[in-house]
């Protein structure tokens, strides 16, 4: 009996124990570690990381304006807010600039009641804040606001944005707006008013999640900053712009750079006549195979240094007169408008026979043919033909020699360079079938075409199987 009341009494001491770690626990967790007033508003960042903005006293206040990216009354603790919350009465001044720039561990944000009806900057926002996972922006007052710049900027992990109940009519500046949203996947742009943005460079760079964009509603009459507005876009494969009018924009450097899986592009809106920077304007967009200009887009190529190059290299048909074009020739046409569609090209439509002979089918007629064997190799009709591997010296047929196939097309480099287009094929390795069934069958060591040494992988292909090899 006397063993049983013991353990009862140590079970009830050990409770005990463990309630008044539990309460002492939350009781620092929710203990008041900064605090500061702003205007009439109080602010207080608990222990735990929540900070909270109320009135002081009463039931209403107004914060103090933010004027730029360091004056938000608790940026000395950014770091330490985990979750914000702003109570009812609680109201901006004009100024929201950089309310939680940097506050890179902020998670969570209640803004409730927040009356922002006042507020004309936005910048730097939410600029940084790089471990948010969502925003509710569903109740905040924008009509007045002129300067929305950088406010996503670097939000890296909110994968939705839905901006329907923006009013944007007064914003001039959307430059760095949504600049390396990496992982934003969905943006919701329908609402927004763009007829007195001036501003648009590098709004939605680097957003590399985005799977599809509509800037249909977009009205771009004053805009006349587009450098790398929609630049990084490395998921999106489909862009239409057609609705966009630019004739007032100055600056197109790299607008739509680093895109490398774009197929479809529609800019038969554009006009560039007024342009002064046109440069990368179509760098690093080789994936595309449909583009659509009009008779106003200006390449600038011999009136604005650095002007830019065309949108691709190789050969493009236009829709509208099947008129086949090097693209290297376009920005020079007298009417360029049209739907141009990209050609195969010779490394893509290369083809390898295993009929009687090897052979390689070759697209396009071609200037001329030069070989190191001409006992192993040749070429007529656009074939190039593999001749009888008895004359390769070699048990497993490597051919020891090298093939040069040059064409009519010229391509530029970077630096506006040009080049013969050319097909060079080096020590042609054909293996034994009747030992090896699985081996490749036909392997290149060195394939390139004619732009200072740059090397493509070679895309071969068994007709007989469509394999490829």
């Amino acid at each position: 009996m006397k063993k049983m009341r013991g353990l009862i009494v140590l079970i009830s001491c050990a409770v005990i124990m463990l309630v008044y770690v539990g309460v002492v626990h939350s009781e620092s967790i929710n203990d008041i570690k900064h605090s500061g007033s702003t205007g009439t508003c109080k602010w207080e960042i608990t222990n735990g990381g929540k900070l909270t903005v109320k009135p002081e006293s009463g039931n209403t206040c107004t914060m103090n304006s933010s004027t730029n990216n360091t004056s938000s009354p608790w940026y000395a603790y950014r770091e330490e807010i985990v979750e914000a919350k702003f109570e009812y009465g609680v109201r901006a001044a004009d100024q929201l600039r950089g309310l939680f720039y940097n506050a890179k561990n902020l998670k969570k944000i209640d803004f409730g009641d927040l009356d922002t009806s006042n507020v004309i900057n936005m910048s730097h926002m939410f600029a940084n804040c790089t471990s948010l996972e969502e925003i509710d922006l569903s109740y905040m007052f924008t009509a007045k606001v002129e300067d929305m710049s950088y406010m996503f900027h670097n939000v890296k992990l909110v994968k939705e944005l839905d901006l329907s109940n923006f009013d944007t009519s007064n914003v001039l500046d959307m430059s760095y707006m949504f600049n390396g949203c990496s992982q934003l996947e969905s943006i919701n742009l329908h609402s927004l008013d763009t007829k007195k943005v001036v501003n648009m460079q590098n709004m939605f760079a680097s957003c590399k999640a985005l799977k599809e964009l509509n800037v249909s509603n977009f009205n771009t009459s004053n805009v006349e900053n587009m450098q790398s507005m929609l630049s990084g876009l490395t998921s999106l494969k489909r862009l239409d712009l057609s609705s966009f009018d630019t004739r007032k924009v100055t600056n197109f450097a790299s607008m739509l750079s680093n895109n490398n899986s774009l197929e479809y592009l529609d800019i038969s809106s554009f006009d560039t006549r007024n342009a002064t920077l046109m440069e990368s304007l179509f760098n690093s967009t080789g994936s595309l195979k449909t583009v659509k200009i009009g008779n106003n887009f200006d390449f600038h190529i011999t009136t604005i240094p650095g002007g830019t190059g065309s949108f691709g290299r190789g050969t493009w048909k236009r829709v509208e007169d099947n008129k086949e074009v090097a693209a290297v020739d376009i920005p020079y046409l007298e009417n360029k408008a049209g739907t141009y569609v990209k050609q195969s090209n010779i490394i893509d439509a290369m083809k390898i026979n295993f009929s009687v002979d090897y052979r390689i089918e070759i697209p396009k007629q071609i200037d001329s043919f030069t070989t190191t064997r001409s006992d192993v190799f040749a070429y007529k009709d656009k074939v190039l033909y593999i001749k009888d591997l008895s004359k390769a010296e070699s048990d497993d047929y490597t051919v020891p020699g090298s093939v040069t196939v040059k064409f009519n097309d010229v391509v530029k480099d970077i630096n506006n360079n040009s080049y013969d287009l050319e097909l060079k094929v080096d020590n042609i390795h054909l293996y034994d079938i009747n030992t090896d069934t699985s081996a490749t069958k036909f392997n290149t060591d060195f394939l390139s075409l004619g732009t200072g040494g740059i090397s493509l992988n070679c895309n071969c292909y068994d007709q007989e199987t469509g394999d490829r090899v």
